[in-house]
């Protein structure tokens, strides 16, 4: 399932990239049609080819891209659950919960958003 990203999971501490894997997992679990792809040296997830969220690990958390729009729509619910935020991403420390039910709602909101879409970034 990761071989195509195995260059960029390989340059991680092992918990980082265990917690990576089990968020890609869960995320291609439950949303099969979402091709995972390494682009831009970071895993990234799209749909019929169009961008849905792109990933990257640091020392102190994982950080999720939806872009801009992504972002600007869930900023009170990122809020909520102490999600530290820029303009285009957020981050989730290692030590916090992974929120599923909100990055639920984040992907099918991009996945609704980007539907009849054909360019890569919106």
């Amino acid at each position: 399932m990761f071989d195509i990203i195995e260059p960029y999971l390989s340059k991680l501490n092992p918990k980082h990239r265990e917690r990576l894997e089990q968020l890609l997992s869960w995320i291609l679990d439950e949303f099969p049609q979402l091709e995972l792809v390494h682009k831009w040296n970071q895993p990234m997830l799209l749909d019929h080819g169009v961008f849905i969220l792109g990933f990257s690990v640091s020392s102190k958390h994982i950080a999720i891209a939806p872009e801009y729009y992504g972002m600007v729509k869930f900023e009170k619910d990122l809020d909520a659950v102490h999600y530290e935020r820029s303009k285009m991403l957020f981050r989730i420390t290692w030590e916090q919960d992974i929120h599923y039910d909100l990055l639920k709602k984040i992907i099918l909101f991009k996945i609704d958003d980007r539907l009849s879409e054909t360019s890569f970034w919106k």
